[in-house]
């Protein structure tokens, strides 16, 4: 073979390889550029949660959600609680009016409910959803004595150890300390009596089988099988949360709410109790917690046997509270009061007329 032919075929294999390796070396580029650009799973909001110290925490970035992540408190949506039915009251001959006596403007949100005939009295706004700061606590007790009670192995002499998360919650509190113990009684009345916030986080997690979100997701869906459409729980307690995601409901879900809590014996006791001994100090000397609800001592309201009050700046002041007179009971919430002494006041007002009109 001629040099000349054997020069042309070694030019043609170095120009064929050049060829092939430029082809693969694209080819491999652009598929390390697939890999870069390969679409990441989607972020999503993680889910807010009740965290070691008691309020609810979102984080201000999304994160990719962990399948060991710790069971989250479900909030229920408006297609969820629209769905199911809800408990009419009768508003057929409701007072609407705030000009019934001097005061009762203070009432931002409230109802005044007659148990017997189903019949609200007077209202104002009273389907709006609303921050209910500590009468959230009906719905702890009301879903801690249910549980009790379908569960033979727990009452009310249970001793329950005290865990370090439900203490670091903020005041009020019962001053329960990490590690020692405290009758399931005892642990109830100091919540719904004292308003005790560590009380509530720790009957959160025991009835939530040690973790409060699963109770708070049982709260959320009690309130729906209860009728109570514009209720929504965050935490055990009703204690403001960082991302304004606060407890809600309505005074109409609150008046639904007051009576299935008072067909309990002992939730009728608890909330008429003003004080309770809880049990005594380092010095020996017992711990006398007092009711906030100031209408259960006032002398110019009788008959009020209940329920629970609440404060919060998001909430102003409110109160679920119940009064007998002879024969008949009624039930008046109020909420988004500018303090205490003008919803105690508009309450006890309320209550005077409710009672004049059921003559």
């Amino acid at each position: 073979m001629k040099r000349s032919t054997i020069t042309l075929l070694i030019i043609l294999s170095v120009i064929a390889l050049l060829h092939f390796m430029f082809l693969y070396v694209f080819m491999w580029s652009g598929t390390t550029e697939d890999k870069k650009t390969e679409p990441v799973p989607e972020l999503i909001p993680e889910p807010t949660v009740i965290m070691p110290d008691g309020k609810t925490y979102a984080p201000k970035k999304p994160v990719r959600a962990a399948p060991s992540a710790t069971p989250a408190p479900v909030l229920p949506s408006r297609s969820t609680a629209s769905s199911k039915p809800s408990t009419h009251l009768d508003y057929s001959k409701t007072v609407y009016s705030t000009r019934l006596f001097p005061g009762l403007k203070y009432v931002k949100y409230g109802i005044l409910y007659d148990p017997s005939t189903n019949k609200v009295l007077w209202a104002r706004n009273a389907k709006k959803s609303v921050v209910i700061a500590s009468m959230s606590k009906m719905m702890t007790l009301l879903l801690a004595l249910e549980k009790l009670k379908a569960n033979p192995k727990l009452n009310m002499n249970t001793i329950v150890k005290v865990t370090p998360s439900s203490t670091r919650v903020s005041p009020t509190i019962a001053g329960l300390k990490p590690g020692e113990t405290i009758s399931m009684e005892l642990l109830l009345k100091s919540m719904i009596i004292k308003s005790a916030n560590d009380s509530a986080e720790l009957t959160a997690e025991v009835f939530g089988n040690g973790n409060a979100g699963n109770f708070i997701s049982a709260m959320n869906r009690r309130a729906i099988e209860l009728g109570m459409t514009k209720t929504s729980f965050s935490n055990p307690h009703g204690l403001p949360t960082r991302n304004g995601d606060d407890n809600r409901a309505s005074c109409e879900d609150l008046i639904i709410l007051a009576n299935k809590l008072l067909k309990h014996p002992e939730a009728r006791k608890w909330v008429a109790t003003k004080y309770m001994d809880f049990r005594k100090n380092s010095k020996g000397q017992m711990l006398r917690f007092k009711n906030h609800n100031h209408l259960l001592e006032n002398k110019s309201c009788p008959g009020v046997n209940g329920i629970k009050t609440g404060y919060t700046r998001r909430a102003g002041s409110c109160l679920a509270a119940s009064c007998k007179r002879g024969n008949h009971e009624l039930i008046c919430i109020a909420a988004g009061c500018p303090s205490y002494k003008d919803r105690d006041k508009a309450v006890m007002l309320l209550f005077k007329w409710g009672f004049k009109r059921l003559k």
